[in-house]
């Protein structure tokens, strides 16, 4: 089975269209849009439908996030409110999507991820990495 290559291309206007039926056909019924079935309509893939939706619901904030919306990311995942299992959560509160959220927190409010330069010896044991790798693949 092959998998066929997708083409980048603009969403048209009716691709738009289908894009916010399916959103709002699942609003009423309470139901998840289901983007993987449309995907395969439109000819594009999950994320993409998924990512255009969030670009086209006027619901999402976009943009910098506030120092309210950063203590109140830790404070959810702080309490055992927050994680891979409910970002999703989080981000219905803020308005946000799951993955902004998600990323905020990795990229900038965990304290599990070390911030700064690369140490002297992060940086030799990275080359070291690469080069013991390169040396696997011959």
């Amino acid at each position: 089975m092959t998998i066929p290559i997708l083409k980048r291309r603009k969403f048209s206007p009716a691709e738009d269209k289908m894009i916010i039926k399916q959103a709002r056909w699942a609003a009423r019924g309470g139901d998840k849009p289901a983007w993987g079935m449309l995907a395969r309509q439109l000819g594009r893939n999950y994320d993409s439908v998924w990512s255009r939706w969030n670009s086209l619901n006027a619901a999402i904030r976009e943009g910098t996030f506030t120092e309210a919306e950063d203590n109140f990311i830790s404070e959810e995942v702080s309490a055992g409110n927050g994680g891979p299992d409910n970002w999703a959560g989080i981000a219905r509160q803020l308005h946000r999507t799951s993955d902004s959220v998600r990323k905020r927190w990795n990229r900038k409010l965990s304290e599990s991820q070390k911030k700064g330069k690369w140490t002297k010896e992060e940086d030799e044991a990275i080359v070291q990495e690469g080069l013991s790798a390169a040396r696997e693949r011959r």
